[in-house]
């Protein structure tokens, strides 16, 4: 899948090169991300693997350290990563806890992205550029520390650049998102029934971030 965007590279390809992977649950999350199959996008945060879509019971049996997380905690990690001079999550989940009454108000306002199974397999491929780094910079630190606290900053980056992705996906590219979602649901998922409404997407996506431009247009 490599080539989607500019300078992307195979995410499996940069971990070979970058991690020492064996055939763990994380090289099959960062390689479901460059899939052509409905895998929908699992989400590192911390020590959870966040499921935001469709939860696999089985799956969740066999992997006793996943549980889902609720997206009201994960838009209170957001918030945490924009407060100035907050260096760790550990000292920041005091002040969560103690929330003002206008951040509670605000929060409820604030329209999360959508996502279910259709969005997250829809946007999997773009998700998969724009957090590269931070997914990457996250399964480094859990090479380098076993204590699956100590990553928690990384992981709450991760979580935080695909919402942000997410919106600005919705945003920008609404049109042909919807088309897509709406062509994936009516071919049961059938992705090969769909390129048409895939390209639609991305080269929105392109023209959107700029990717279309040469050198000299820039």
């Amino acid at each position: 899948m490599s080539g989607i965007f500019p300078g992307n590279s195979s995410l499996i390809q940069q971990l070979d090169t970058n991690i020492i992977l064996e055939d763990t649950f994380e090289r099959h999350v960062a390689g479901g991300l460059f899939c052509d199959i409905e895998l929908g996008l699992n989400i590192i945060r911390g020590d959870n693997i966040v499921l935001l879509g469709e939860l696999d019971s089985d799956k969740e049996r066999d992997q006793p350290h996943m549980k889902r997380v609720e997206l009201e905690e994960v838009l209170e990690a957001e918030e945490r990563l924009n407060e100035e001079g907050n260096t760790s999550t550990l000292e920041g989940k005091a002040s969560s806890y103690d929330i003002t009454v206008a951040m509670a108000e605000e929060r409820k306002t604030v329209k999360l992205p959508d996502t279910d199974n259709t969005s997250l397999t829809c946007a999997a491929r773009i998700l998969a550029h724009e957090c590269a780094d931070a997914n990457l910079e996250f399964m480094r630190c859990k090479q380098r520390d076993a204590n699956p606290r100590a990553c928690l900053v990384q992981g709450e980056k991760v979580t935080a650049a695909v919402l942000k992705t997410l919106r600005e996906v919705e945003t920008n590219c609404g049109e042909t998102y919807s088309a897509y979602k709406k062509a994936l649901k009516k071919n049961w998922h059938r992705i090969d029934e769909t390129r048409k409404e895939q390209a639609a997407l991305e080269e929105c996506w392109r023209q959107y971030k700029g990717y279309n431009q040469t050198q000299e247009d820039k």
